[in-house]
């Protein structure tokens, strides 16, 4: 499956794997991830240091694949051979601002609501999310029925920019 994505959506450039732009079979697949990402994220940022994100899932390498995708183009890597280094912090945060675009997308198709949609320079960008969060205020609340399960956890996004 991960050889297929590659094949049918990263092969295709940095701008195939924006969440607008997938397809419905891989936008559901990236939206199973991203709520695992984004409960992950959101019980960390609660102090339960038990709670990692495990990366070794089929979900979990096809979103990384498409951030990594987002992140060579946004530091100007052609060759996907070459080695960058990007710190942990700036790698999870990526991930976080992509989940949560990727959420965004399925509530806008399911849910006929719209959002402002994320470009290549665009899409890791917090500011970017808290505003579209705090123009739609029944988003929070959506939010937390759909990914985090009400009443749990609060969105971190909902905390605003750092």
């Amino acid at each position: 499956m991960l050889n297929q994505f590659m094949d049918e959506v990263v092969a295709n450039g940095p701008e195939a794997v924006l969440p607008q732009n997938l397809d419905d079979q891989w936008l559901d697949m990236m939206y199973a991830a991203s709520k695992l990402f984004i409960r992950a994220a959101a019980e960390s940022a609660e102090g339960n240091e038990n709670k990692e994100y495990d990366f070794n899932d089929l979900y979990s390498n096809l979103m990384l694949s498409s951030v990594m995708e987002i992140l060579y183009y946004q530091k100007g890597v052609i060759i996907r051979s070459s080695k960058i280094e990007i710190p942990e912090p700036e790698i999870y945060e990526s991930i976080l601002c992509y989940a949560m675009s990727v959420v965004y997308e399925s509530i806008s198709r399911e849910a006929d609501m719209v959002f402002p949609l994320p470009s290549l320079d665009t899409i890791f960008d917090r500011e970017r999310l808290f505003e579209i969060e705090q123009s739609n205020p029944e988003l929070t609340r959506f939010l937390k029925k759909i990914v985090l399960e009400e009443g749990t956890i609060s969105s971190p996004i909902a905390e605003g920019p750092d």
